[in-house]
């Protein structure tokens, strides 16, 4: 029997609120193009690639993420390179997650406040409480990064090349544990202040990452320090 073809969406999508919408989550999914911009309305969500890197996602436009929504891109594969594609901007809005690993990203990456849980993972995880993060593993952005004042359990900078500047402030986490970024390569500045708890409290290994720009904010050591806890590099 011929294997999952590959799925073209020769227009933008929007995932109205209460919809979703899964793809690569399994190992003989197909591939999925979207051919323009990706919304996801308060309260929706976007899983993709979580099972295969031979099943890759390519949107060609910016993508949105409106309050309590979810997305999530990519497999994480440390070391790797990108599989995926988001030819545009990534701009989250009071989201309940936004996870992108090993993806090529062709602007900046603003996440503004958030954290909640998405009310749809919920009911289909029978109400699991560890789904509502941010993490950027190894991936390639044409611009910078700015994450201010979420506020989920977890919060990553990993591995990743940034054109622009890392701008990582005020954010807390709900249940204590840590905030991981290192190992990074950052073309602009890094500014990071105010988070609780302050990145880096963990102990895996990792290499403090490379800024050409000025670091500065009263944790300053932390925006190029070595990414601690579970998700870290390999040693």
């Amino acid at each position: 029997m011929p294997g999952p073809q590959p799925v073209t969406v020769l227009s933008g999508v929007t995932l109205q609120n209460g919809s979703g919408l899964f793809t690569g989550v399994t190992h003989n999914a197909s591939t999925v193009k979207i051919v323009g911009s990706l919304t996801l309305q308060p309260g929706s969500l976007f899983v993709a690639g979580l099972k295969s890197e031979r099943h890759p996602v390519n949107i060609l436009g910016n993508v949105t993420v409106g309050s309590g929504a979810l997305f999530y891109l990519g497999t994480e594969k440390p070391g790797k390179p990108p599989f995926a594609t988001i030819q545009g901007s990534v701009d989250a809005q009071e989201p309940s997650a936004v996870v992108i690993q090993n993806t090529a990203i062709g602007g900046p990456v603003s996440v503004m406040g958030g954290g909640a849980v998405n009310a749809i993972v919920e009911a289909l995880s029978h109400n699991s409480p560890f789904t509502n993060y941010t993490d950027f593993e190894d991936d390639q952005i044409n611009g910078g990064i700015t994450e201010v004042g979420y506020n989920g359990i977890f919060g990553g900078v990993i591995r990743s090349i940034l054109s622009g500047s890392l701008a990582f402030a005020f954010n807390n986490e709900t249940t204590i544990d840590e905030y991981d970024i290192g190992s990074n390569i950052i073309a602009g500045s890094a500014y990071c202040a105010g988070n609780n708890p302050p990145p880096n409290m963990g102990h895996s290994t990792g290499s403090p990452s490379i800024v050409d720009g000025n670091t500065f904010g009263d944790q300053a050591a932390t925006c190029t320090g070595v990414p601690g806890g579970g998700t870290g590099p390999p040693g």
